[in-house]
């Protein structure tokens, strides 16, 4: 489908206004799918209104902004959870963004430029625009900064004034939208200004737009004529036109486009327009005109003449008209936003070869349940026909309206259609009585669509799939949940459903990269030497933090009917129960070693038998395979692996690279809590040495002790008489800036001894820590802290990537 989804996007700037982090905001603007903030706001009020609305957040500072905000939650160098887009180009499910810091130098300070400064700026950005422009047709959607353009909304003031460079970025790469700050209104009315092709909004307070991908603006002006024809003349510029048509065609042909106009009856036939409106005499862009009612097959798409034997009538028109006051309105219905000519195609046509952008006519609206725009191709009246019977079937455009529907395909329709019958059956099954189909409607689309089309903006799926739109996401999540839920035998979460999406099947040049060269690691590497997954991996699903504040919502556990697995089965349920999860139980049997029938049923029991009694929500699952291997397969699944201690990595090279208990550190996507007794888990020693394996376990410390209240020992150890590593420090930094306490602890010496040692004498039931620091080949040959401390401590062992 080339028509991109419009977004519903909120813009802020400058001031703070309470209703935007009140209560009820979220259900005010339940609809906003993207905030753009434009400089000079606390970072508090940022998270705020990020956090109330839970939708992905961009921004740029302003000049009266501070590199470092002190508040009740420690210093902030900027607001969580949102993206800093100065000097920066993003694609955000396929919304094309870029952006740029504060406003014009009048005193020293960090977010101030000079002209000049704000040129080069620009120019570093040009390189992406223009790959933009190869991969996605266009180079920019939506432009966000503090000053405004010079000359539009600013003020004469040197404090107030834009940048001659956005203009000249304006002109030259015509993005749709621009968001701008700095410049108050009393009166707080938005204010809004067609340049070129864009649109440019001043963002004070704030606004709520609609942004939609790719879309040209139109600045409505009077048009200028030039010095009337001749009959010479306007001969030749009807035989130019004749060319231009031929050239349309032929590129029409190439790039799959169409190079045809509309015809009004089949369109609106389709459509279903009713509810005529008379709106007078208006001007409207050319471009916006793409079908006629009787003569849809004489002209192009542009409104070039096909037909040889159409030149005297075009010249006649063209020699009648000195200038475009004297031609008289030509007559148009309007659909949507575009246009079909009903009298004056030839005026039309005269007007495009002209070079004109504008037209006056005589505008009679015909509404529509669906919008049209220019970039619709002809095929896509088809799928849009479709969407108005939908809409017809279920009145939904009443029920909810402002919800979009699009689709790239007809048929899908029908599967929504499904899914909304589907929702009111089991609603009433629930419900035990009849419920409305309104009713079941209105709660489909709030229980079951619109959170899913959350996740979806969230995790970006549309840059991901550029060809789709979020309902053929959402159809596509739903399918996915179903297979993986009937093949794993648990109940998956669209956003793991989502992502298994992305991990399969995404377009993006680095997913697809990824993918290739993990199909030739496995081609090429022993199974010993895979690395597993980057660090901090496991956590990317909480890139948008889960209102739930939930990090371990289902805990994997490996039970083999032996007294290790009952062992972590019991510690499951303890780390359920402070977290509010569920625990995931697995029998992984191989051929050599499978349970019997009657063996098996007491291991399924006695499995639900100690959910009921620990008060905690059990699935089971069994699995046929290497344990490692399918624990490894299992647990994308879940967020925690919790599985008992048998044999722990020994210290000789050849028994560590046979060690299943390695394998998995090394390759399990998830955190692995291993015990070998059980734990109440109220007191951890985190084992810190600044390494990115070690933050993702600072990270994990640091949840726990807000969430679960536990009791934390920062400990980090050195070598030959060496000075406190500087990571300490770090982890200091971290968690004070949260202000969560923590004793901290240096020590000389190895670092397995001093971990050991500490978490003896300070009385710690856990321990914390990174996984695996060195390649596969030297972590089997040199040995690992990890393995020293799995072998002689007698605690669980949470182990981080």
């Amino acid at each position: 489908m080339s028509t991109l989804p419009p977004v519903r996007a909120l813009s802020i700037s400058d001031q703070v206004v309470d209703v935007l982090q009140s209560t009820d905001s979220q259900k005010q603007f339940s609809n906003i799918e993207l905030i753009l903030s434009c400089g000079d706001l606390p970072y508090y009020y940022i998270e705020n209104i990020r956090e109330a609305l839970g939708v992905p957040m961009f921004f740029v500072r302003g000049n009266h902004d501070k590199t470092t905000e002190y508040g009740v939650k420690g210093a902030r160098p900027g607001p969580i959870g949102a993206v800093d887009l100065h000097n920066r180009v993003i694609n955000h499910n396929n919304i094309l963004l870029a952006g740029f810091e504060g406003s014009l130098r009048y005193k020293d300070g960090p977010f101030m430029y000079t002209q000049a400064e704000m040129w080069s700026n620009v120019l570093k950005i040009i390189p992406r625009l223009l790959l933009n422009k190869i991969v996605h047709g266009r180079y920019l959607d939506v432009l966000i900064s503090h000053a405004p353009p010079k000359g539009i909304h600013d003020k004469e003031t040197h404090i107030h004034q834009g940048f001659g460079a956005f203009i000249w970025l304006l002109k030259t790469f015509k993005p749709s939208y621009h968001f701008h700050g700095h410049i108050h209104k009393p009166d707080g009315n938005p204010m809004e200004t067609i340049f070129e092709s864009t649109k440019v909004v001043n963002a004070f307070k704030y606004t709520e737009n609609i942004i939609k991908p790719g879309k040209r603006h139109y600045k409505i002006e009077s048009p200028s004529w030039a010095e009337p024809s001749t009959l010479a003349s306007a001969l030749d510029d009807f035989r130019d036109a004749r060319r231009k048509a031929s050239i349309q065609t032929v590129l029409a042909s190439l790039n799959g486009k169409t190079a045809n106009l509309m015809s009004f009856s089949d369109v609106s036939e389709k459509l279903g327009g009713s509810e005529i409106q008379k709106l007078g005499l208006q001007y409207i862009p050319l471009d916006a005109i793409v079908g006629s009612v009787g003569r849809y097959e004489d002209f192009t798409r542009k409104f070039f003449p096909r037909q040889a034997d159409d030149k005297d009538r075009w010249v006649k028109a063209k020699v009648s008209f000195p200038s475009i006051e004297t031609m008289p309105p030509i007559d148009v219905y309007q659909i949507g936003e575009v246009y079909f000519v009903l009298d004056g195609n030839h005026r039309v046509s005269i007007a495009r070869q002209n070079g004109e952008v504008n037209i006056r006519a005589c505008v009679t609206e015909i509404e529509s349940k669906v919008t049209l725009t220019p970039e619709d191709q002809p095929d896509e009246i088809i799928i849009k026909a479709m969407q108005v019977k939908f809409i017809n079937d279920t009145k939904i455009d009443q029920i909810k309206p402002g919800v979009d529907f699009s689709v790239s395909e007809p048929g899908k329709f029908r599967q929504l259609r499904d899914q909304i019958a589907g929702h009111h059956y089991f609603l009433e099954l629930k419900r035990q009585e009849q419920v409305a189909f309104e009713e079941a409607v209105a709660d489909w689309v709030d229980t079951e669509y619109l959170p899913i089309i959350r996740v979806i903006r969230n995790l970006g799926l549309l840059r991901d799939f550029p060809g789709r739109t979020p309902t053929d996401l959402y159809l596509w999540i739903i399918s996915e949940q179903r297979e993986l839920a009937q093949g794993i035998g648990w109940n998956i979460s669209p956003t793991q459903a989502a992502e298994e999406l992305i991990e399969k099947y995404s377009s993006n040049p680095r997913r697809v990269f990824i993918r290739i060269k993990e199909r030739i690691s496995k081609l090429l590497l022993p199974e010993e030497f895979n690395p597993g997954p980057p660090s901090g991996d496991w956590r990317k699903i909480h890139a948008v933090p889960r209102r739930e504040d939930c990090l371990f919502c289902a805990s994997l556990v490996a039970i083999s009917g032996k007294e290790a697995g009952w062992k972590a089965l019991e510690q499951a349920h303890i780390v359920a129960k402070k977290d509010g999860g569920i625990v995931r139980g697995a029998y992984i049997s191989s051929e050599s070693d499978a349970l019997s029938g009657e063996d098996f049923q007491r291991l399924y029991d006695t499995f639900y038998q100690q959910c009921k009694e620990q008060n905690t929500t059990g699935e089971f699952l069994v699995e046929k395979g290497k344990v490692d291997r399918s624990i490894t397969r299992l647990a994308r699944w879940n967020d925690l692996v919790v599985i008992g201690l048998t044999h722990p990595p020994a210290n000789q090279p050849f028994a560590r690279m046979r060690s299943g208990l390695r394998a998995l550190i090394q390759t399990s996507p998830r955190p692995l809590l291993v015990v070998s007794s059980i734990s109440p888990l109220n007191h951890a020693l985190l084992a810190y040495d600044g390494s990115p394996k070690s933050d993702e376990a600072m990270y994990i410390a640091a949840y726990l002790v807000r969430k679960w209240g536990i009791k934390l020992t920062v400990v980090s150890a050195t070598k030959n008489n060496s000075l406190p590593p500087e990571g300490l420090d770090k982890a200091k930094s971290y968690l004070e800036s949260r202000q969560l306490q923590a004793d901290y602890e240096h020590q000389e010496g190895k670092p397995g001894d001093v971990i050991l040692d500490l978490a003896v004498k300070n009385g710690c039931d856990f321990i914390i820590m990174g996984g695996y620091g060195l390649k596969p080949m030297a972590e089997i040959v040199l040995g690992s802290t990890v393995d020293q401390v799995l072998r002689e401590y007698r605690n669980p062992v949470l182990i981080c990537r």
